[in-house]
């Protein structure tokens, strides 16, 4: 079900926060993995437990029937992984960036070694 952008959760007060806003900010990282083990999932537990704001969190997507498409059929060309997993950081104190993106940047890195990692794509969004 499709869901007006107008209709998302809005902040205490009822303000839409958006990423111009200045209400909240975001450092993003992503890996698509062959496979996510015990090393893995121990890593992301232990981050999300020192996550240095309550808004951070680690999102796991399964490839599922994407891979059934032919790679050259379509725009989305990565077709050979089975999971994505997107580290997302946000925060709303400009204090606390420096902080959230390290955290970010740190369990990426740390998910290198532990997954089949087969490529990867970043985006870094910060208030300009």
């Amino acid at each position: 079900t499709d869901v007006p952008y107008s209709d998302l959760p809005a902040a205490p007060g009822g303000e839409q926060l958006h990423q111009d806003s200045g209400g909240v900010f975001s450092h993003v990282r992503q890996q698509f993995v062959d496979e996510v083990g015990p090393d893995a999932l121990e890593a992301v537990a232990a981050a999300v437990r020192a996550a240095p704001t309550k808004l951070c969190c680690v999102l796991f997507h399964h490839g599922g029937g994407r891979a059934r498409a032919y790679d050259r059929g379509s725009a989305f060309a990565c077709r050979n992984w089975e999971f994505s997993i997107v580290i997302v950081g946000l925060w709303q104190d400009p204090a606390r960036a420096a902080a959230t993106a390290a955290w970010a940047d740190a369990l990426y890195e740390t998910l290198a070694p532990c997954c089949g990692l087969l490529a990867f794509a970043e985006a870094k969004v910060v208030e300009s």
